[in-house]
């Protein structure tokens, strides 16, 4: 939806803590955020209990538990959000992943993919 290259979106993101079980040796990553160019600050300081020593902050990512498909999406508020293209897309691939009728490959981001 994306072709693969960093895009701007403005908007309050909700992100796996410190303390949260997420590891792209678990999930498949399908966006992150890109800390560099991105404000992590808040009011000039870093927030201790939401800051990832590792920076990784999956916005988006799908794996598989038990025999069914799993996916997060941290949440978006904004109207582009809800009225550009790409997005659009990448909720309705989100949808068809989870009823079974869009195949995708859940191998863990941090995992070679065998060929």
């Amino acid at each position: 939806m994306f072709s693969g290259k960093d895009f701007e979106h403005n908007d309050e993101f909700y992100h796996m803590p410190v303390y949260a079980p997420y590891s792209r040796e678990k999930q498949h990553v399908l966006l992150s955020l890109n800390v560099p160019k991105s404000d992590m600050a808040t009011s000039g300081r870093f927030c201790r209990e939401c800051t990832r020593p590792d920076q990784d902050y999956a916005m988006s990512w799908i794996k598989t538990y038990g025999q069914g498909p799993r996916l997060l999406h941290a949440a978006w508020h904004t109207t582009i959000f809800y009225t550009s293209p790409a997005w659009e897309q990448h909720i309705l691939a989100a949808v068809q992943y989870i009823l079974g009728d869009l195949d995708a490959d859940a191998t863990p981001s941090a995992k070679p993919k065998s060929r």
